[in-house]
Protein backbone atom coordinates (compact mmCIF):
# COMPACT_ATOMS: atom_id res chain seq x y z
CA UNK A 1 0.00 0.00 0.00
CA UNK A 2 1.44 3.31 -0.85
CA UNK A 3 1.02 6.44 1.30
CA UNK A 4 -1.54 8.34 -0.70
CA UNK A 5 -3.63 5.39 0.42
CA UNK A 6 -3.04 5.54 3.86
CA UNK A 7 -4.34 9.26 4.61
CA UNK A 8 -7.83 8.93 4.46
CA UNK A 9 -7.56 6.00 7.44
CA UNK A 10 -4.79 8.32 9.40
CA UNK A 11 -7.36 11.45 8.90
CA UNK A 12 -10.35 8.86 10.43
CA UNK A 13 -8.42 7.95 13.40
CA UNK A 14 -7.42 11.74 14.21
CA UNK A 15 -11.29 12.77 14.19
CA UNK A 16 -12.20 9.99 16.12
CA UNK A 17 -9.89 10.77 18.85
CA UNK A 18 -10.71 14.23 19.06
CA UNK A 19 -14.59 13.43 19.11
CA UNK A 20 -14.10 11.40 22.21
CA UNK A 21 -12.16 14.08 23.75
CA UNK A 22 -14.98 16.37 24.02
CA UNK A 23 -16.28 17.20 27.35
CA UNK A 24 -19.94 16.06 27.41
CA UNK A 25 -22.43 18.93 27.99
CA UNK A 26 -23.66 20.47 30.71
CA UNK A 27 -26.79 20.75 32.84
CA UNK A 28 -29.40 23.04 31.45
CA UNK A 29 -30.74 25.32 34.18
CA UNK A 30 -33.93 26.96 33.65
CA UNK A 31 -34.71 30.21 35.69
CA UNK A 32 -37.77 30.42 38.11
CA UNK A 33 -39.87 32.87 38.15
CA UNK A 34 -43.18 31.30 40.52
CA UNK A 35 -43.42 28.58 42.67
CA UNK A 36 -40.27 28.33 43.42
CA UNK A 37 -40.10 28.27 47.58
CA UNK A 38 -38.51 25.10 49.08
CA UNK A 39 -41.20 22.10 50.31
CA UNK A 40 -42.27 22.61 53.68
CA UNK A 41 -41.40 20.46 56.35
CA UNK A 42 -42.91 17.46 57.19
CA UNK A 43 -45.51 17.61 59.45
CA UNK A 44 -44.29 17.22 63.86
CA UNK A 45 -45.20 13.54 65.29
CA UNK A 46 -48.55 13.42 66.93
CA UNK A 47 -48.41 14.07 70.87
CA UNK A 48 -48.46 11.53 73.19
CA UNK A 49 -52.22 10.03 73.68
CA UNK A 50 -53.43 11.59 77.06
CA UNK A 51 -53.55 8.99 80.15
CA UNK A 52 -56.53 7.69 81.87
CA UNK A 53 -56.67 6.33 85.15
CA UNK A 54 -58.94 4.25 87.19
CA UNK A 55 -58.46 5.74 91.04
CA UNK A 56 -58.14 8.38 92.81
CA UNK A 57 -56.68 9.42 96.47
CA UNK A 58 -55.79 13.34 97.45
CA UNK A 59 -53.61 14.62 100.47
CA UNK A 60 -52.62 18.33 100.96
CA UNK A 61 -48.67 18.24 100.49
CA UNK A 62 -45.57 20.43 100.32
CA UNK A 63 -46.49 24.13 100.68
CA UNK A 64 -50.22 23.19 101.30
CA UNK A 65 -50.33 22.46 97.36
CA UNK A 66 -53.27 19.72 96.44
CA UNK A 67 -52.02 16.53 95.74
CA UNK A 68 -53.72 14.13 93.03
CA UNK A 69 -52.60 11.02 93.15
CA UNK A 70 -53.76 8.89 90.31
CA UNK A 71 -53.82 5.04 89.32
CA UNK A 72 -53.30 4.66 85.52
CA UNK A 73 -55.52 2.22 83.63
CA UNK A 74 -52.25 -0.16 83.48
CA UNK A 75 -51.27 0.37 87.15
CA UNK A 76 -48.64 2.46 86.92
CA UNK A 77 -49.11 5.75 89.49
CA UNK A 78 -49.58 9.64 88.24
CA UNK A 79 -49.73 13.09 89.34
CA UNK A 80 -51.36 16.02 89.45
CA UNK A 81 -51.49 19.35 91.80
CA UNK A 82 -53.04 22.50 92.13
CA UNK A 83 -50.85 25.50 93.91
CA UNK A 84 -52.14 27.09 96.70
CA UNK A 85 -50.99 30.41 96.26
CA UNK A 86 -53.27 30.54 92.47
CA UNK A 87 -55.39 27.66 92.24
CA UNK A 88 -53.46 26.64 89.68
CA UNK A 89 -53.69 23.23 88.51
CA UNK A 90 -50.45 21.27 86.56
CA UNK A 91 -49.75 18.24 85.35
CA UNK A 92 -46.62 15.98 86.97
CA UNK A 93 -46.73 12.89 84.94
CA UNK A 94 -45.47 9.44 86.27
CA UNK A 95 -45.01 9.30 90.04
CA UNK A 96 -41.30 7.44 90.84
CA UNK A 97 -41.48 3.45 90.31
CA UNK A 98 -38.26 2.62 88.92
CA UNK A 99 -38.95 -0.94 89.05
CA UNK A 100 -42.12 -0.92 86.84
CA UNK A 101 -44.50 -1.93 89.22
CA UNK A 102 -48.10 -2.24 88.37
CA UNK A 103 -50.65 -1.90 91.47
CA UNK A 104 -54.33 -1.58 91.28
CA UNK A 105 -55.56 -0.30 94.70
CA UNK A 106 -53.97 2.80 96.18
CA UNK A 107 -54.70 4.81 99.26
CA UNK A 108 -52.80 8.23 101.08
CA UNK A 109 -51.99 10.01 104.13
CA UNK A 110 -49.70 12.30 106.08
CA UNK A 111 -46.52 10.78 107.47
CA UNK A 112 -43.22 11.84 109.54
CA UNK A 113 -42.58 15.38 109.28
CA UNK A 114 -45.51 15.88 107.45
CA UNK A 115 -44.68 13.79 104.18
CA UNK A 116 -47.78 12.69 102.13
CA UNK A 117 -47.23 8.84 102.00
CA UNK A 118 -49.00 7.12 99.22
CA UNK A 119 -49.71 3.21 99.72
CA UNK A 120 -50.45 0.76 96.50
CA UNK A 121 -51.11 -2.92 96.30
CA UNK A 122 -48.94 -4.74 93.74
CA UNK A 123 -51.45 -5.89 90.94
CA UNK A 124 -50.08 -9.79 91.56
CA UNK A 125 -50.94 -12.14 93.30
CA UNK A 126 -49.06 -11.08 96.58
CA UNK A 127 -50.94 -7.89 97.60
CA UNK A 128 -48.27 -6.80 98.84
CA UNK A 129 -47.86 -3.09 99.89
CA UNK A 130 -45.25 -0.23 98.62
CA UNK A 131 -45.00 2.80 99.26
CA UNK A 132 -43.78 6.35 97.05
CA UNK A 133 -43.73 9.60 99.20
CA UNK A 134 -43.21 13.49 99.15
CA UNK A 135 -40.96 15.21 100.89
CA UNK A 136 -42.92 18.31 102.65
CA UNK A 137 -39.91 20.65 102.90
CA UNK A 138 -39.07 20.07 98.79
CA UNK A 139 -41.87 18.63 97.46
CA UNK A 140 -39.40 16.26 96.35
CA UNK A 141 -41.36 12.63 95.46
CA UNK A 142 -39.61 9.42 96.18
CA UNK A 143 -40.02 5.54 95.64
CA UNK A 144 -39.26 3.78 98.71
CA UNK A 145 -40.08 -0.01 97.89
CA UNK A 146 -42.47 -2.87 99.49
CA UNK A 147 -43.46 -2.62 103.15
CA UNK A 148 -42.93 -4.66 105.96
CA UNK A 149 -45.18 -7.44 105.30
CA UNK A 150 -45.25 -11.28 107.67
CA UNK A 151 -47.10 -13.04 104.42
CA UNK A 152 -50.48 -11.58 104.31
CA UNK A 153 -52.55 -10.67 101.29
CA UNK A 154 -54.32 -6.77 101.56
CA UNK A 155 -57.86 -7.48 100.34
CA UNK A 156 -58.41 -3.57 101.20
CA UNK A 157 -56.53 -0.59 103.28
CA UNK A 158 -56.64 2.37 104.73
CA UNK A 159 -54.51 5.04 106.44
CA UNK A 160 -54.89 7.20 108.87
CA UNK A 161 -52.86 9.07 111.81
CA UNK A 162 -52.86 7.82 115.15
CA UNK A 163 -49.51 6.68 117.00
CA UNK A 164 -47.48 7.32 113.68
CA UNK A 165 -49.02 6.75 110.23
CA UNK A 166 -51.27 3.94 110.25
CA UNK A 167 -51.67 1.68 107.30
CA UNK A 168 -54.89 -1.01 108.24
CA UNK A 169 -56.86 -3.49 106.34
CA UNK A 170 -58.39 -6.95 106.53
CA UNK A 171 -55.87 -9.74 105.28
CA UNK A 172 -56.53 -13.68 103.87
CA UNK A 173 -53.83 -15.51 103.65
CA UNK A 174 -57.06 -18.21 102.37
CA UNK A 175 -60.56 -17.66 101.58
CA UNK A 176 -63.07 -16.83 104.90
CA UNK A 177 -59.98 -15.69 106.69
CA UNK A 178 -61.57 -12.72 109.32
CA UNK A 179 -58.86 -10.82 110.45
CA UNK A 180 -57.27 -7.03 110.19
CA UNK A 181 -53.82 -6.29 110.14
CA UNK A 182 -51.27 -3.06 110.16
CA UNK A 183 -48.38 -2.11 109.31
CA UNK A 184 -47.09 1.68 110.54
CA UNK A 185 -44.88 4.34 110.54
CA UNK A 186 -41.99 5.13 113.17
CA UNK A 187 -40.15 7.58 112.48
CA UNK A 188 -38.78 7.46 109.46
CA UNK A 189 -39.14 3.47 109.73
CA UNK A 190 -42.26 1.20 108.79
CA UNK A 191 -42.70 -1.44 111.24
CA UNK A 192 -45.13 -4.81 110.35
CA UNK A 193 -47.78 -4.15 113.39
CA UNK A 194 -49.30 -7.78 112.73
CA UNK A 195 -52.90 -8.35 114.32
CA UNK A 196 -55.34 -6.57 115.72
CA UNK A 197 -57.60 -7.86 118.00
CA UNK A 198 -60.99 -9.84 116.70
CA UNK A 199 -63.74 -8.63 116.63
CA UNK A 200 -66.74 -9.74 114.61
CA UNK A 201 -68.21 -13.39 113.85
CA UNK A 202 -66.71 -16.30 113.58
CA UNK A 203 -66.09 -17.30 109.94
CA UNK A 204 -67.05 -13.99 108.16
CA UNK A 205 -64.16 -11.90 106.29
CA UNK A 206 -64.27 -8.43 106.68
CA UNK A 207 -64.64 -5.69 103.45
CA UNK A 208 -64.79 -2.54 103.67
CA UNK A 209 -62.56 -0.68 105.51
CA UNK A 210 -61.91 3.07 106.63
CA UNK A 211 -60.49 5.68 109.33
CA UNK A 212 -61.13 8.76 111.13
CA UNK A 213 -59.40 10.56 114.48
CA UNK A 214 -61.74 11.81 117.01
CA UNK A 215 -59.78 14.69 118.86
CA UNK A 216 -60.29 15.47 122.52
CA UNK A 217 -63.18 12.59 122.48
CA UNK A 218 -64.68 12.05 126.23
CA UNK A 219 -62.99 10.10 128.64
CA UNK A 220 -60.63 8.03 126.22
CA UNK A 221 -59.10 11.39 124.45
CA UNK A 222 -57.35 11.57 121.28
CA UNK A 223 -57.99 8.39 119.51
CA UNK A 224 -57.48 6.72 115.77
CA UNK A 225 -60.69 4.70 114.90
CA UNK A 226 -60.18 2.03 112.22
CA UNK A 227 -63.27 0.59 110.82
CA UNK A 228 -64.23 -2.49 109.10
CA UNK A 229 -67.34 -3.92 107.59
CA UNK A 230 -68.31 -7.40 108.16
CA UNK A 231 -68.99 -8.84 104.83
CA UNK A 232 -72.81 -9.71 104.35
CA UNK A 233 -73.22 -13.63 103.43
CA UNK A 234 -77.11 -13.60 102.97
CA UNK A 235 -77.51 -15.90 105.40
CA UNK A 236 -76.43 -15.58 109.25
CA UNK A 237 -74.13 -12.44 108.93
CA UNK A 238 -76.07 -9.55 108.31
CA UNK A 239 -73.03 -7.31 107.63
CA UNK A 240 -71.78 -4.65 110.64
CA UNK A 241 -69.61 -2.31 110.71
CA UNK A 242 -67.00 -2.70 113.57
CA UNK A 243 -64.56 -1.22 115.17
CA UNK A 244 -61.07 -0.84 116.57
CA UNK A 245 -59.62 2.33 118.59
CA UNK A 246 -56.21 3.31 118.84
CA UNK A 247 -55.60 5.54 121.92
CA UNK A 248 -53.13 8.55 121.43
CA UNK A 249 -49.19 7.58 122.09
CA UNK A 250 -49.55 4.04 122.09
CA UNK A 251 -49.62 1.03 119.29
CA UNK A 252 -51.85 -0.91 120.77
CA UNK A 253 -55.28 -1.73 119.50
CA UNK A 254 -58.52 -2.25 121.14
CA UNK A 255 -61.63 -3.45 119.82
CA UNK A 256 -64.91 -1.75 119.93
CA UNK A 257 -67.19 -4.44 119.00
CA UNK A 258 -69.56 -4.22 116.11
CA UNK A 259 -72.51 -2.69 115.82
CA UNK A 260 -76.23 -3.34 114.58
CA UNK A 261 -79.02 -1.15 114.03
CA UNK A 262 -82.83 -0.34 114.45
CA UNK A 263 -83.98 -0.60 110.91
CA UNK A 264 -82.62 -3.73 110.80
CA UNK A 265 -79.93 -2.53 107.65
CA UNK A 266 -77.78 -4.52 106.25
CA UNK A 267 -74.28 -3.93 104.16
CA UNK A 268 -71.59 -5.44 103.02
CA UNK A 269 -73.12 -7.53 100.34
CA UNK A 270 -72.48 -8.93 96.87
CA UNK A 271 -69.53 -6.80 96.34
CA UNK A 272 -70.86 -3.43 96.33
CA UNK A 273 -69.09 -2.21 99.61
CA UNK A 274 -65.54 -3.35 98.60
CA UNK A 275 -62.62 -0.94 98.80
CA UNK A 276 -63.56 2.54 99.03
CA UNK A 277 -67.38 1.98 99.60
CA UNK A 278 -67.62 3.65 102.53
CA UNK A 279 -66.86 7.64 103.60
CA UNK A 280 -65.72 9.07 107.12
CA UNK A 281 -65.80 12.57 108.17
CA UNK A 282 -65.62 15.14 111.20
CA UNK A 283 -69.13 16.84 111.79
CA UNK A 284 -70.80 18.90 113.68
CA UNK A 285 -69.34 19.48 117.25
CA UNK A 286 -66.25 17.53 116.31
CA UNK A 287 -67.82 14.14 115.85
CA UNK A 288 -66.87 11.61 113.86
CA UNK A 289 -69.41 10.68 111.07
CA UNK A 290 -69.57 7.29 109.27
CA UNK A 291 -71.56 7.21 106.04
CA UNK A 292 -71.90 3.53 104.61
CA UNK A 293 -74.22 2.19 101.41
CA UNK A 294 -77.03 -0.23 102.27
CA UNK A 295 -76.18 -3.47 100.79
CA UNK A 296 -78.71 -6.52 101.51
CA UNK A 297 -76.93 -9.18 100.13
CA UNK A 298 -78.97 -9.91 97.02
CA UNK A 299 -77.46 -9.33 93.72
CA UNK A 300 -78.45 -6.55 91.77
CA UNK A 301 -80.69 -3.16 92.51
CA UNK A 302 -82.26 -1.32 94.35
CA UNK A 303 -78.71 -1.29 96.90
CA UNK A 304 -76.54 2.17 98.25
CA UNK A 305 -79.23 4.50 100.22
CA UNK A 306 -76.55 6.26 102.27
CA UNK A 307 -76.49 5.36 106.01
CA UNK A 308 -74.85 7.03 109.25
CA UNK A 309 -73.01 5.93 112.11
CA UNK A 310 -71.57 8.84 114.34
CA UNK A 311 -69.46 8.80 117.30
CA UNK A 312 -70.40 11.26 119.95
CA UNK A 313 -67.28 13.08 120.73
CA UNK A 314 -68.12 13.85 124.32
CA UNK A 315 -68.82 9.70 125.10
CA UNK A 316 -66.99 8.56 122.55
CA UNK A 317 -69.84 6.22 122.26
CA UNK A 318 -70.98 5.17 118.61
CA UNK A 319 -74.52 5.39 117.40
CA UNK A 320 -76.69 4.47 114.74
CA UNK A 321 -77.68 7.51 113.11
CA UNK A 322 -80.09 6.58 110.08
CA UNK A 323 -80.75 7.07 106.42
CA UNK A 324 -79.10 10.25 105.15
CA UNK A 325 -82.06 12.80 103.59
CA UNK A 326 -82.96 11.36 100.46
CA UNK A 327 -85.76 11.98 98.93
CA UNK A 328 -86.04 10.79 95.51
CA UNK A 329 -84.72 7.42 96.88
CA UNK A 330 -81.60 8.20 95.01
CA UNK A 331 -78.88 4.95 95.10
CA UNK A 332 -75.41 5.16 95.39
CA UNK A 333 -72.23 3.56 93.84
CA UNK A 334 -69.86 5.36 95.38
CA UNK A 335 -69.39 8.14 98.44
CA UNK A 336 -67.05 10.70 99.63
CA UNK A 337 -67.02 12.78 102.50
CA UNK A 338 -64.95 16.39 103.17
CA UNK A 339 -65.07 19.80 105.05
CA UNK A 340 -66.75 22.40 102.85
CA UNK A 341 -67.47 26.25 103.75
CA UNK A 342 -68.85 27.03 107.37
CA UNK A 343 -67.05 23.80 108.50
CA UNK A 344 -70.42 21.58 107.00
CA UNK A 345 -69.59 18.02 106.19
CA UNK A 346 -70.30 17.84 102.68
CA UNK A 347 -71.06 13.85 101.30
CA UNK A 348 -71.00 13.47 97.68
CA UNK A 349 -72.55 9.83 96.09
CA UNK A 350 -72.20 8.96 92.65
CA UNK A 351 -75.35 7.27 91.18
CA UNK A 352 -75.80 6.08 87.68
CA UNK A 353 -72.56 7.68 87.37
CA UNK A 354 -73.54 11.62 87.97
CA UNK A 355 -72.64 13.62 91.48
CA UNK A 356 -74.84 13.72 93.94
CA UNK A 357 -74.63 15.91 97.18
CA UNK A 358 -75.92 16.06 100.76
CA UNK A 359 -74.31 18.24 103.85
CA UNK A 360 -74.48 18.48 107.55
CA UNK A 361 -74.99 21.67 108.87
CA UNK A 362 -71.84 22.49 111.16
CA UNK A 363 -73.93 24.57 113.67
CA UNK A 364 -77.28 22.19 114.23
CA UNK A 365 -75.75 18.97 112.83
CA UNK A 366 -79.00 18.54 111.03
CA UNK A 367 -78.57 16.89 107.54
CA UNK A 368 -79.53 18.33 104.00
CA UNK A 369 -80.24 16.73 100.65
CA UNK A 370 -78.71 19.30 98.10
CA UNK A 371 -79.49 17.24 94.84
CA UNK A 372 -77.13 17.17 91.66
CA UNK A 373 -73.46 19.25 91.56
CA UNK A 374 -73.27 20.96 88.47
CA UNK A 375 -72.18 18.61 85.53
CA UNK A 376 -73.29 20.94 82.28
CA UNK A 377 -71.44 18.22 79.73
CA UNK A 378 -73.80 15.50 81.70
CA UNK A 379 -70.63 13.17 82.28
CA UNK A 380 -71.01 9.98 84.63
CA UNK A 381 -68.18 9.02 86.70
CA UNK A 382 -66.44 5.81 88.24
CA UNK A 383 -64.62 6.87 91.25
CA UNK A 384 -64.08 10.26 93.59
CA UNK A 385 -62.28 11.94 95.56
CA UNK A 386 -61.74 14.73 98.09
CA UNK A 387 -59.72 17.17 99.58
CA UNK A 388 -59.12 20.87 100.31
CA UNK A 389 -57.21 23.26 97.90
CA UNK A 390 -56.46 26.91 97.51
CA UNK A 391 -58.11 29.00 99.98
CA UNK A 392 -59.24 25.77 101.42
CA UNK A 393 -62.23 25.17 98.53
CA UNK A 394 -63.06 22.19 99.15
CA UNK A 395 -62.18 19.87 95.35
CA UNK A 396 -63.71 16.92 94.51
CA UNK A 397 -61.77 14.88 91.87
CA UNK A 398 -63.82 12.02 89.91
CA UNK A 399 -62.65 9.95 87.08
CA UNK A 400 -65.26 9.94 84.36
CA UNK A 401 -66.01 6.50 82.29
CA UNK A 402 -63.17 8.32 79.74
CA UNK A 403 -60.94 7.67 82.01
CA UNK A 404 -59.97 11.17 82.60
CA UNK A 405 -60.16 13.28 85.64
CA UNK A 406 -62.20 15.76 86.33
CA UNK A 407 -63.19 18.50 88.89
CA UNK A 408 -66.33 20.15 90.51
CA UNK A 409 -65.77 22.31 93.61
CA UNK A 410 -66.87 24.67 95.69
CA UNK A 411 -66.16 27.68 97.05
CA UNK A 412 -65.27 28.02 100.75
CA UNK A 413 -66.34 31.82 101.11
CA UNK A 414 -69.77 31.29 99.49
CA UNK A 415 -70.49 27.65 99.88
CA UNK A 416 -71.39 27.38 95.97
CA UNK A 417 -70.65 25.02 93.70
CA UNK A 418 -69.32 25.10 90.42
CA UNK A 419 -67.96 22.66 87.52
CA UNK A 420 -64.66 23.31 86.53
CA UNK A 421 -64.28 20.44 83.65
CA UNK A 422 -60.96 18.30 82.58
CA UNK A 423 -58.03 18.22 84.58
CA UNK A 424 -54.87 18.23 82.75
CA UNK A 425 -53.47 14.67 82.14
CA UNK A 426 -50.59 15.01 79.59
Amino acid sequence: MNLASRVPIFALAVLVACNSDRPLPGPEFQQCTEGCDPPPPPPPPPPPPANQFEAVVVARGNNDNLQVMLLGIGGSPFLIHQTSSNGAWFWDGPLPNPTGRRFDKIAAGIGNSGNVQLILRDRGTDGYLALIHQSASTGQWAWNDTLPNSGNRFDAFAAGFGHGLQVVGPASPGPNYPKLVNVYQSGSSWVWGDTLPYSGAIGSPYDAVGTVTCTFCGQIGTHLTAIAIQRNDGASITGRPCFWRQPSGQQTWIAYGCLTNPEGVKFGGDGLNTFGQLATGIGNNGNPQLILLEDDGTFGPPHGLPYLFFQQASTSEWLPGGFLPNPNGVHFERVAAGKGNSGNLQVVGLSGGKPYLIYQGNSSGSWTWADSLPNPQGRRFTALAMGNGNNDNLQVILIGTDGFAYLIFQSNSTGAWSWWGKLPSQ
